[in-house]
């Protein structure tokens, strides 16, 4: 591999519940000069984000850099009640609106049914509901240049009465059968580096199952299975080499965007300098493990 943009969340730098303009006047500047080449928009300040699209996006262009990621909140699309199930889609359509605004290039979020497949059965049902609202997105999306993309979930196993079960979502298996059934053209898969390797899944052969859905990623490392940190590559047990060889394998020419919080974990981090630098360690981690 060689010259994948990399991307990272704004909120990385934690603006805490009620972010400004201001404080974006410091970021965004701070990562154009770190190097990046896009930055990811996460759905917990909607109000904000709503009522200053166009001094985001202005800010954003001003520094040459696009949006390469909004992740929604993510209700549950395959909620098996009709009326959640619609208001999460009205909500996603929401979202779709901020990312065509934004001129984002993807729109993320997850899939429904968290921890309630348990047999075949269940898992078909899941499946059947996340196509309904997935396809219901797909029309917001046609003729925009915004990709719907799903992402691989975290955690997969949960207590049940008759034993453990998984949610739908959790494996690639689940992301590439949505993307075929509800409309490819318009869709694509996101891989959380993290939320597999906690899920104890082999990250190699779960990569090679998306092919050419893959379009961006989320480079993520963790200490501990069953424990999310969102650590910067190379702090925790990950092996990225390993990654590499499967997005080379597949020809993956997408995002490698740090989805980092600088608060969690062994390596928790408060003041600004800090976080810059920390943020510079995983920029350097990338580049040598994917760019050399």
């Amino acid at each position: 591999m060689n010259g994948n943009p990399i991307g990272v969340n704004i909120d990385y730098f934690d603006p805490g519940e009620n972010p400004t303009l201001k404080e974006l006047k410091r970021i965004i500047p701070t990562l154009k000069r770190l190097g990046f080449d896009g930055v990811m928009i996460t759905g917990w300040h909607e109000d904000f984000i709503r009522g200053n699209l166009k001094s985001i996006k202005d800010m954003l262009e001003s520094e040459g850099l696009i949006v390469c990621q909004i992740h929604t909140t993510c209700p549950n699309l395959g909620d098996p009640q009709r009326d959640r199930r619609y208001e999460a889609v009205e909500v996603h359509k929401r979202w779709i609106e901020y990312a065509v605004k934004l001129k984002s290039e993807t729109l993320i979020t997850h899939l429904g049914g968290w921890g309630n497949i348990f047999d075949e059965r269940e898992r078909k049902r899941a499946k059947e509901l996340n196509v309904i609202s997935v396809k219901e997105l797909v029309k917001e999306v046609e003729g925009t240049d915004t990709l719907l993309v799903v992402e691989n979930s975290d955690i997969c196993t949960f207590l049940h009465p008759e034993g453990s079960g998984h949610g739908f979502g959790f494996f690639l298996k689940d992301l590439v059968e949505v993307v075929e059934e509800a409309g490819r053209k318009h869709l694509g898969i996101c891989f959380d580096t993290s939320h597999a390797k906690v899920n104890m899944l082999d990250l190699k052969e779960e990569i090679l199952k998306t092919g050419k859905y893959l379009v961006t990623t989320h480079m993520v490392d963790t200490r501990a299975i069953w424990e999310m940190y969102h650590l910067m590559p190379g702090q925790g047990i990950i092996d990225f080499q390993e990654v590499r060889t499967a997005l080379e394998q597949i020809a993956f020419k997408g995002f490698l965007v740090l989805e980092v919080m600088p608060q969690r974990g062994n390596r928790a981090v408060k003041n600004w300098e800090g976080k810059v630098k920390l943020l510079q360690e995983g920029r350097d981690f990338l580049k040598k493990t994917f760019f050399q």
